[in-house]
């Protein structure tokens, strides 16, 4: 009883979030096969790694938008929300093409049946979560790396390993090599790559805060937008 006290006081605690890259949740029903599911506007666009197999869609201001999520949800006052389960498919695509994180905390609000859910993440978990899969500010950092390899490559990360054992070893060694330009459609610049390497140090207490990560990804969107302008300048000069 205890348990189901806990879960439910816990959607509820959920249903309070109010920023615009947190999807919005409307409350619980038990109507489907006696389970609790949580209940939200349907997003017709799908999840971030669906939305990004089109190549015309450049990640970045879906990362920007996974970040200021991020940001909120660790600042969240009494105490921070961890998302424990971070990757491209527990983001969803807002009507506007904003991302939204949802599938955040649950494996802080009931322990065993999201166990399977923890598994589904492995990819995007960091070393010391394989030892205690618990929620943290550090793991949800590795996670937004890794998330941002999967969008700008469309593909998990550590995608090519199978057998569970085996992707425990390598992620334990460290993170993966930096993809080829063709493979992410050569939007992964040095600078994107730098932010991955620093939500990536083995040592959870030098990664990057959130707050970091959202100041370096604001200052590559900066960076973006400045080399597109002299871009363009170029190609007007050539026509003129």
């Amino acid at each position: 009883m205890e348990v189901i006290k806990h879960m439910v006081e816990g959607v509820f605690a959920l249903t309070k979030l109010d920023h615009e890259n947190i999807l919005t949740f409307f409350g619980i029903t038990t109507e489907l096969d006696g389970t609790v599911s949580l209940v939200s506007e349907w997003m017709a666009k799908g999840n971030a790694h669906e939305y990004v197999q089109n190549c015309d869609v450049d990640p970045e201001p879906l990362l920007l938008g996974v970040a200021s999520g991020l940001q909120y949800l660790h600042g969240h006052i009494p105490h921070p929300i961890f998302h424990g389960a971070l990757k491209g498919s527990n983001i969803l695509i807002s009507p506007r093409g904003q991302a939204l994180l949802t599938d955040f905390g649950l494996l802080d609000l009931v322990d065993s049946p999201f166990l399977v859910a923890f598994i589904d993440t492995i990819n995007w978990t960091s070393p010391e979560r394989l030892d205690d899969p618990k929620g943290s500010a550090a793991g949800d950092v590795w996670a937004f790396g890794m998330t941002a390899l999967e969008l700008f490559t469309r593909a998990p990360p550590f995608g090519s390993i199978r057998g569970l054992a085996e992707l425990e070893r390598r992620i334990a060694r460290g993170p993966p090599d930096r993809p080829n330009d063709e493979t992410t459609c050569r939007r992964l610049t040095d600078g994107w790559w730098k932010i991955c390497m620093l939500c990536w140090s083995q040592d959870p207490s030098l990664r990057l805060s959130i707050d970091e990560v959202l100041v370096m990804v604001e200052d590559e969107l900066l960076e973006a937008l400045r080399r597109n302008r002299s871009k363009m300048r170029r190609m007007l000069m050539q026509y003129t």
